[in-house]
């Protein structure tokens, strides 16, 4: 969407995120500022995260003409940058245009986005934490008598009296990949991390030494599977999970399903958005949410910047105002927070310069979670009211944070294995995802056919060579270098 007055270049970026109410309104004003100080305006595009997996790639493949992307390393930022979709940002055009960004972005953090050698984003400044965090229904909890869940165990209790209680509601809503809740329900309480979701290699957050553990390998791994296959079985999952698209807090929020799991801050804004809906329920009660954490007796390697952040695309014609106008998002208060919180004493209001609260329209453009994640500052605002367990959660987090844990950031880069990255990514898609959603009727027996099939695909010589990436990379994060 376009929103711009008489203006010399307009810049395409895309983002994730749904189009809210207000969104051309809040573009409008961006580009009015951005109009009066570079002669630029913005036409942005919002992808909605659910269908990310298939329209990403093909801003490249189709041949799509923009100039600003979000990336994350969690979305296969290291192979679009082998695949040379991405310019690479160095030091001269840093100095040039945007020399802000060289002074106010840490070594390390450069350090950590460096693919091949080289860096192709400017990465977000956010605090961030990957950690995943279970989003559930406080009045059913009560309404059935049960304490608040610290364990899957337990968990599972509470989707079953759903599943058996709540005729109009699905206990959890969850598709694709089903990696979200791999990584709550069973990476996390062991103290694990997933380095490389291709080959499902993961790692402990502490005490690293060396060797990734192969998750198709690795005995639990089965238990887990045959534990989500009953869960399907038992209705607490959506019989045909394995053929839905991601799905994102709205069917919390709207009352459709028990169970969200994502990351805090998502889990905080759903929560929002509730008691937000809460006003104007008119033919139901109120309800209230409830944030848990299974693995808070666990190390966690909370990342002290979000792994991601803003590129440019190879071949944008508008290398140096694209430079520009990220230095502004991140730099700038009035952009930084009309793009992340909307419009002031409308959207959120405050008091100082280092919080926000929710206004009266908030629910017509919420918090930009996506947007935080590409240009991340110093200008971030945190929730001035945030739940009890949220800042319970957070506190918790900080005592259990592993310093200097660099295993937690790694992500492989495929260099000149495109060939075994494809076809590991169509024996996930055929065997890996819909195992994690239960699809299969014997687990044990479809993770033998991919174990040869992965063969095949020369999948330990690929574990090998992210196994050496990732001992270089940790040596590289003890002393790293912006360029």
């Amino acid at each position: 969407m376009t929103s711009n007055p008489s203006t010399s270049v307009t810049l395409k970026m895309y983002l994730p995120g749904e189009e809210s109410e207000d969104f051309s309104k809040v573009l409008e004003q961006i580009n009015s500022i951005l109009s009066s100080r570079l002669e630029v305006s913005l036409d942005i595009s919002l992808i909605d995260p659910s269908k990310m997996v298939q329209q990403y790639p093909t801003l490249f493949t189709n041949g799509t003409d923009f100039d600003l992307v979000y990336v994350s390393s969690d979305a296969n930022y290291m192979q679009r940058v082998a695949n040379h979709y991405y310019l690479e940002i160095t030091q001269d055009l840093l100095e040039k245009n945007a020399p802000s960004l060289l002074q106010t972005i840490p070594d390390e953090l450069w350090e950590q986005v460096k693919a091949n050698g080289k860096v192709y984003m400017i990465p977000s400044s956010s605090d961030y934490s990957d950690q995943m965090v279970f989003l559930i229904r406080k009045d059913l909890l009560e309404k059935y008598g049960l304490d608040i869940p610290t364990s899957l165990d337990e968990m599972e209790q509470y989707l079953k009296q759903v599943a058996a209680n709540e005729e109009d509601m699905i206990p959890y809503q969850v598709g694709e990949t089903g990696l979200e809740l791999l990584r709550a329900a069973f990476l996390q309480p062991r103290g694990l991390t997933l380095v490389d979701q291709n080959a499902l290699l993961a790692a402990p957050i502490k005490g690293f030494s060396g060797s990734l553990i192969s998750l198709t390998n690795y005995a639990p791994y089965l238990d887990y599977l045959e534990r989500i296959h009953n869960w399907k079985e038992l209705g607490l999952i959506p019989d045909n999970a394995a053929a839905r698209r991601t799905v994102s807090y709205d069917a919390f929020v709207q009352g459709d399903s028990a169970l969200y799991i994502g990351d805090l801050d998502s889990a905080l804004l759903a929560q929002m958005l509730v008691q937000q809906d809460n006003r104007h329920r008119l033919n139901e009660a109120p309800w209230e949410s409830l944030i848990v954490d299974l693995s808070s007796n666990q190390p966690t390697g909370a990342f002290s910047h979000a792994p991601a952040g803003i590129a440019i695309r190879n071949g944008s014609q508008h290398v140096d105002l694209a430079l520009q106008v990220i230095d502004l998002f991140r730099n700038d208060r009035q952009l930084h927070d009309l793009l992340l919180y909307g419009i002031q004493n409308e959207h959120w209001s405050s008091s100082d310069t280092s919080s926000w609260e929710a206004g009266s329209s908030f629910s017509d453009y919420p918090t930009n979670l996506y947007a935080r994640y590409a240009f991340g500052s110093s200008l971030d605002r945190e929730p001035a009211y945030p739940s009890e367990e949220y800042t319970s959660i957070q506190e918790q987090w900080k005592k259990q944070k592993v310093q200097n844990s660099s295993i937690n950031c790694f992500r492989p880069y495929p260099d000149e294995r495109y060939s075994v990255v494809s076809d590991m990514e169509l024996l996930n898609i055929k065997y890996l995802f819909p195992l994690q959603l239960g699809a299969y009727d014997d687990p044990g027996d479809y993770l033998k056919r991919y174990q040869e099939k992965s063969k095949m695909a020369v999948l330990e010589t690929y574990i090998q060579v992210v196994n050496d990436q990732a001992v270089d990379y940790c040596k590289r994060m003890d002393n790293p270098s912006a360029f």
